[in-house]
């Protein structure tokens, strides 16, 4: 089930990421199998291994679709075929043991208000591709990309997002630039990193982007798409936010940051400053010794 072809966890640090995330996964389905303490240890292995794998074929860190029968056969006859025999029978009976033990339900936690300035961590946002791709139907996951990628990777707003058309996707190779109309017009690039999960736009330039099958654009368009989500749930205002820090975290002028974000002024970022990276001592020194210097390769 590939939700869109050669899709990889965005960010530098995309192994790291996830690594966790399936360590992280894994923990939670052996502690639910409650296996004995060798059994579990080498279950925690077996299905680190099984995701990893499932994850690289575009599979969602997510039992119901990673532990389906026919992921299991699968994985038999190309995942784990150059085992030993016995060695691959071990692991299918441990991963077979974890599939039957009950999944226990996380609660939902209600976002705060205050928290809407807060930026998503690396984990968070792995937790969502993880979501986007285990949407039960390619329009679904299509749909959930495209949140993704115009949220975080270009700092759309909720009402941006809902008017977007087909037509304001230009696509050149690997780079993509968004068009945005109405009352803050600017073109803006897509993060190189999520431009690779941004879908092909329909083909009538005049389509909707976001849930092409639109015919209007009613402002609860993404509420109504997301609100089964697991948590980390996905808000727009967040993902935004996301988008915010990780540009001044880059050093990209102020300047640049506000016209790309539809700011009026600077005093709107000054919520998002909180949550921004400091310098280290030696890059505040530089910056404020050479302000106009070219300081690559001074950090």
């Amino acid at each position: 089930m590939l939700p869109i072809d050669g899709l990889e966890a965005p960010g530098r640090d995309a192994d790291l990421v996830l690594g966790r995330a399936v360590r992280g996964f894994a923990s939670l389905l052996v502690a639910n199998a409650s296996l004995p303490a060798a059994q579990a240890r080498a279950a925690f292995l077996a299905v680190c291994e099984f995701a990893t794998w499932g994850w690289s074929l575009g599979l969602p860190l997510q039992k119901e679709q990673l532990f389906d029968r026919a992921v299991l056969n699968f994985y038999r006859q190309t995942g784990c075929d150059s085992l030993p025999l016995r060695a691959r029978e071990t692991r299918l009976v441990l991963l077979e043991s974890v599939r039957r033990a009950p999944l226990a339900p996380r609660p939902r936690l209600a976002p705060s208000r205050q928290d809407r300035h807060k930026p998503y961590s690396d984990d968070e946002l792995f937790g969502m591709l993880s979501w986007a791709r285990a949407q039960p139907t390619l329009d679904r996951r299509r749909n959930a990309h495209a949140l993704i990628a115009l949220s975080v990777g270009a700092g759309l707003t909720a009402g941006e997002i809902i008017g977007l058309r087909a037509g304001d996707i230009d696509r050149r190779g690997s780079r993509v630039t968004i068009e945005v109309h109405g009352s803050r017009p600017r073109r803006i690039p897509v993060r190189s990193d999520y431009a690779l999960i941004v879908p092909s736009a329909p083909s009538d330039p005049a389509c909707y982007f976001f849930r092409p099958q639109r015919t209007r654009e009613y402002p609860n368009a993404i509420t109504n798409f997301t609100h089964r989500a697991p948590d980390p749930h996905p808000q727009v205002q967040r993902l935004r936010a996301t988008w915010i820090v990780t540009m001044l975290n880059s050093g990209a002028p102020i300047a640049v940051i506000l016209q790309a974000a539809g700011l009026d002024h600077p005093g709107a970022l000054a919520a998002f400053l909180p949550y921004a990276a400091l310098p280290s001592e030696r890059q505040r020194h530089d910056f404020l010794e050479h302000p106009k210097a070219d300081r690559e390769g001074l950090a």
